[in-house]
């Protein structure tokens, strides 16, 4: 589901998400998910797995201010990087 969140915000060029909500119902309509927060607790799922699995050392190059990011920092912090490198490879 992380990867349809982003695909979906890149497809739409959302640069930052302000209503995370609003993607997960999107993203739910676009894969026929009845329940939006299937797409929610997914999210928070892997990024606690992500969190237990990772060295904090590499988690705080991406997330140095928070150690537990929401899937809303999280994404956002997905969309930053890719936008930064898109304008560099422009």
């Amino acid at each position: 589901y992380i990867t349809e969140c982003i695909d979906y915000c890149i497809d739409v060029n959302c640069r930052y998400i302000y209503e995370i909500k609003d993607i997960y119902k999107e993203v739910a309509n676009r894969m026929n998910i009845d329940n939006y927060n299937l797409i929610e607790w997914n999210i928070s799922k892997s990024i606690k797995l992500m969190n237990k699995n990772t060295n904090l050392s590499t988690l705080e190059k991406f997330f140095p201010y928070n150690q537990y990011p929401t899937p809303k920092v999280f994404l956002n912090e997905v969309l930053g990087r890719y936008y930064k490198n898109k304008v560099k490879k422009s």
